[in-house]
C-alpha cells in the first residue's frame, strides 16, 4: 500500500477531514482555493473537528467558510500551522492545547478579534505571525512574556491590564525580525514603556510604533479616519515614545497616530539612524519636525503622510555656502501625502540658497501639499506625480 505523507487540496469542494480520514500517514496539509464572491459557501466542508494524530504541517487559505467553527482535535504532534481564513472571529482555545506547535502564521483572517487565552502555555511556540490583514484584532492573550522560546512576534496590541500590557516584552529579547506595536496611547507610565526594553532586542530590525489600533493604520492612501476613541491617553506620548528607545540597527521605522508636537531625543541622533533603509511617519498631525534624515546613508525609502503642522523637510539650510548641495544620497522613493502647511524642502531655502540635488531619487510622489512649490534636482527621476 502506497503511503501519502503529503497533500495540496486546491479543487472545490474542499473536505479536508475527507482527505485526512483517506490518509491516516499524512504529515502536511495544503488547503488552498482563492477567494471568489460568485461562489457559494459549500467550497470548504466539514472542517469543524481536525482529527490527526500525525500532522505535522497544516496550511488552510479557506475564505468562504461560513462562520467558521474550526476546532483541531487530535493533532498533538502539529508543528507548523498556518491559517488565512476570512470569516473567522475568535481563534479557537483549543490551538494552545499544540504544545508542541512551533509556528503560527495568521494571515487575512480579515474579522479576526481574539487569540486563545491559553497560549502562554505553548512553551515551544518560537514564531507567531499576525499579518497586517488581521486588522480587527482587539487585544493580545495575557501572559506571552512567558514565552520564553518565542523568536518573531510580529504584531502586540499593548493593553492595559497586568499580563498584557507593554512589559510582557521585558523578557522576550530573542525576538528578530518585525515588531509592530500598537496602542501605544494604553501605556499607563512611563516606566512601563521602560520597561518594554527595546534596546535589548538587538536583533529587530523593523520596528512599527503605533499609538492606534491595527484597523486605524489601514487605508491611509484613501483618506479613511482613525477610530473615535473616547479613552483618555495615560501619560505624556513625548514620554512614552522616548522610553520605547530601541536598538542602533534598525532597517526599517514607521511612526503612527503620534500625538505630540517634538521628537524623542533618539530619533533626532545620528547614530540611531544611520543604519535605516525605510522610513514611515503618518498621521503624526501636532508634529512639526522629522528627524535629521538628509544625510543618513542608507535611506532608500521615505513616506511621510498627513503631518499636517509640518513646513520643511530639514532645518540647516541657513548654513549653506556653495550653490549646490548633495542630500538623500541614497534614497530612491519619496512620497509626500496631505501636508497643507509643507512650503520648502529645507529651512531658510529661500533667497541666494543653494539648489538641492538628490542623486538617485527615482520615485517622487507629492499629493495635496500646495504650498510646497519648488523642487529639487533629480537626475535619476523615473516616476513623478
Amino acid at each position: 500500500m502506497i503511503k501519502i505523507h503529503h497533500i495540496s487540496l486546491k479543487t472545490p469542494p474542499l473536505d479536508i477531514n475527507k482527505a485526512i480520514d483517506c490518509f491516516p500517514s499524512i504529515r502536511s496539509l495544503i488547503s488552498s482555493y482563492p477567494y471568489d464572491h460568485h461562489l457559494g459557501s459549500n467550497n470548504v466542508r466539514n472542517i469543524g473537528f481536525l482529527k490527526s494524530n500525525s500532522l505535522r504541517v497544516l496550511e488552510l487559505n479557506v475564505q468562504l467558510i461560513e462562520k467558521t467553527i474550526f476546532t483541531p482535535k487530535k493533532m498533538k504532534y502539529l508543528r507548523y500551522m498556518e491559517l488565512s481564513i476570512r470569516e473567522i472571529t475568535i481563534m479557537p482555545e483549543e490551538i494552545s492545547t499544540l504544545y508542541l506547535l512551533q509556528t503560527l502564521r495568521l494571515s487575512k483572517c480579515w474579522n479576526l478579534e481574539k487569540l486563545p487565552e491559553g497560549m502562554r502555555y505553548m512553551s515551544n511556540l518560537r514564531h507567531l505571525y499576525v499579518s497586517k490583514h488581521c486588522y480587527n484584532l482587539r487585544s493580545m492573550p495575557k501572559g506571552l512574556g512567558q514565552l520564553k522560546c518565542l523568536q518573531i512576534l510580529t504584531t502586540y496590541i499593548v493593553g492595559t491590564d497586568a499580563g498584557n500590557d507593554i512589559r510582557e516584552l521585558n523578557t522576550l529579547n530573542n525576538l528578530h525580525g518585525q515588531l509592530h506595536l500598537y496602542n501605544l496611547r494604553k501605556i499607563k507610565h512611563v516606566v512601563d514603556a521602560r520597561e518594554a526594553n527595546l534596546i535589548a532586542k538587538q536583533n529587530l530590525d523593523d520596528l512599527s510604533l503605533c499609538w492606534g489600533m491595527p484597523i486605524d493604520c489601514q487605508g491611509f492612501d484613501h483618506n479613511i479616519p482613525e477610530s473615535n476613541d473616547p479613552e483618555v491617553i495615560h501619560c505624556d506620548p513625548f514620554e512614552v515614545f522616548d522610553a520605547l528607545k530601541p536598538h542602533n540597527g534598525l532597517k526599517v521605522l514607521k511612526v503612527t497616530l503620534y500625538r505630540g508636537y517634538q521628537l524623542p531625543t533618539w530619533m533626532t541622533e545620528y547614530h540611531m539612524l544611520e543604519n535605516l533603509i525605510e522610513l514611515y511617519i503618518i498621521k503624526c498631525r501636532e508634529c512639526t519636525e522629522i528627524p535629521p534624515v538628509e544625510m543618513l546613508p542608507l535611506l532608500r525609502i521615505l513616506k511621510l503622510k498627513h503631518l499636517d503642522n509640518l513646513r520643511h523637510l530639514y532645518s540647516n539650510g541657513a548654513d549653506f555656502d556653495e550653490d549646490t548641495r548633495i542630500v538623500f544620497p541614497s534614497l530612491q522613493k519619496m512620497v509626500l501625502y496631505e501636508m497643507p502647511n509643507l512650503s520648502s524642502w529645507c529651512e531658510g531655502e529661500e533667497g541666494n540658497k543653494p539648489s538641492l540635488i538628490f542623486p538617485v531619487l527615482k520615485r517622487l510622489k507629492i499629493t495635496n501639499c500646495p504650498k510646497l512649490t519648488t523642487m529639487p534636482i533629480t537626475p535619476s527621476l523615473i516616476f513623478f506625480r
